[in-house]
Formats: structure tokens, C-alpha cells, sequence
């Protein structure tokens, strides 16, 4: 019986907390993207991997993504290091390297406690091991961001997403 629970718990914890969503897009959406050359910048406060997870979500959206040695030589030609990258600056390495648009946007963390969602350990329910479990999975330290879409040909801003939750640490 507790494996019956256990397997209902873990095909329903990604609907019941908003996650596993699909991020794929259908066959003419993503020869649409294909064409077009994107890149994330540095995000500031970035120490947990933000930029990487950002550049991987438009890959899986079929964007093309400059190589690293093609975003480099945008770099120099600029005069610029990796870690003085900015929105202001990012414009010119996107002329250089033919980008259509570029990500940037800032990281920060937040800790959510463990709340234990009953007092007393008799008479399990089924919905008492949901809610325990839920609450597992929804503490501890989650890595939130705030991005925006800068399109190089029209130099329109959009927000893309705010206090967006990435994923746990």
C-alpha cells in the first residue's frame, strides 16, 4: 500500500507545486526561433548558475546561442572583460556578433522553512503524507530571478519574467 502512496505522490508533486512543465514549443514555433541568435549576459548576483539555466530554457526553445568563442571575440572587440558585461555594453557585443536580442536581469535567494503540516504522528492519511511531502519539497533555499529581453534591431525592453522561481539549491 505505501507504494501505491508513494508513486501517486511523486506523478502529482510537479502539478500540485507548478513545476515540470513542458518548455517544449511545436515544430514551426521552433523553425521560427531557429533563425533567430540570442544570448543571456552575466546576471547580477549570479553565484548559483541562473545564466546557465536562463541559456538552456532558450536552447530547449530552439534559439540559437552564440559560441562561447564567438561571444568572446564580441568581447574584445569591445575592450570589455566577462565580468563588465551590462545592458549598456551588451548592445554593442550584439551588433558585433549579429545577435537579434539579449537576456539580463538579476538573481537573489530566498530560504523557505520547513512547516510541519500537523502536530501529531497517529492515523496517517493519504492527504497528510501529500501535505508532508509537499512541504519537503517546497523548503529550503530557492534561486529566484527578475530577467528582461532587450531586442536589438528596435531596442524594445519586454519583461520576460519577475521574481521568477528557477530552482532549489
Amino acid at each position: 500500500m505505501k507504494a501505491i502512496y508513494v508513486t501517486i505522490i511523486f506523478s502529482v508533486l510537479p502539478l500540485v507545486l507548478g513545476c515540470g512543465t513542458s518548455s517544449r514549443i511545436s515544430r514551426a514555433n521552433c523553425d521560427a526561433a531557429s533563425r533567430i541568435l540570442g544570448f543571456v549576459i552575466p546576471l547580477e548576483n549570479d553565484l548559483y548558475g541562473a545564466r546557465e539555466y536562463l541559456e538552456n530554457e532558450m536552447v530547449l526553445q530552439c534559439y540559437q546561442t552564440p559560441t562561447s568563442l564567438e561571444f568572446r571575440r564580441g568581447l574584445e572587440s569591445q575592450g570589455i572583460s566577462w565580468t563588465q558585461v551590462s545592458p549598456e555594453n551588451a548592445l554593442a557585443i550584439a551588433k558585433e556578433i549579429g545577435a537579434d536580442f539579449f537576456v539580463y536581469g538579476s538573481v537573489f535567494v530566498v530560504d523557505s522553512p520547513y512547516i510541519k503540516p500537523r502536530e501529531t504522528d497517529d492515523k496517517w492519511t493519504f492527504d497528510d503524507i501529500l501535505a508532508e511531502n509537499i512541504a519537503r519539497v517546497r523548503a529550503g533555499t530557492w534561486v529566484y530571478a527578475t530577467y528582461y529581453r532587450h531586442d536589438v534591431r528596435t531596442g524594445r525592453v519586454r519583461n520576460l519574467a519577475s521574481s521568477r522561481k528557477l530552482f532549489k539549491l
